[in-house]
């Protein structure tokens, strides 16, 4: 069984992958601002404040010098914290908890395989709530590679089986899924 301390072999090749593609100026963290107004409402549902954002990409959706709209005002709390193991100013992961966790177009870049340990890191991340959003396609950028950037493309019933299964066992904390088609 793969963990955090013993990931998959496929796992360390695509965190270099994805190191590579941040590099070439890939995963700018734009799909926020999509799903702001979802962000908002479970925000102010479960009174968060604080956020994690797993999988922030580069963070600048957030850089108050680069960004259009203050995402922290947008989502209604004081503080989002960024977490990206292939972006080496946020490949540290956190410590403590957050109201509120934000996973967006994550899940389908990472091995199917390591799926269940990385859910499980997520969600223990999370007081309040967890926010998934999942794409159910391919990705239509390749990792420098070629091959393509989205290694797990499974149906949304698939997927939707997968968080059951994680909610049935986090009763504390509210989890939404959005899976894309």
């Amino acid at each position: 069984m793969y963990s955090r301390e013993n990931p998959s072999v496929r796992y360390t090749e695509l965190i270099e992958l994805y190191r590579q593609a941040h590099e070439l100026g890939h995963f700018d963290g734009a799909v926020r601002s999509q799903q702001a107004y979802r962000i908002n409402a479970l925000a102010k549902v479960c009174d968060a404040k604080r956020l994690l954002d797993y999988g922030a990409g580069k963070g600048r959706q957030y850089d108050l010098d680069r960004a259009e709209i203050d995402l922290r005002e947008v989502y209604g709390v004081s503080e989002i914290i960024c977490y990206d193991p292939g972006h080496q100013p946020h490949s540290i992961l956190p410590d403590g908890s957050f109201d509120g966790v934000i996973c967006l177009d994550v899940m389908e870049h990472c091995p199917e395989e390591d799926l269940p340990w990385i859910v499980d890191e997520i969600i223990g991340y999370a007081e309040k709530f967890a926010y998934f959003t999942v794409a159910c396609f391919e990705a239509r950028k390749p990792l420098p590679n070629g091959e393509n950037a989205h290694c797990t493309v499974r149906p949304p019933a698939w997927w939707k089986a997968v968080f059951e299964d994680v909610a049935a066992r986090n009763t504390n904390v509210m989890i939404e899924a959005i899976l894309q088609e």
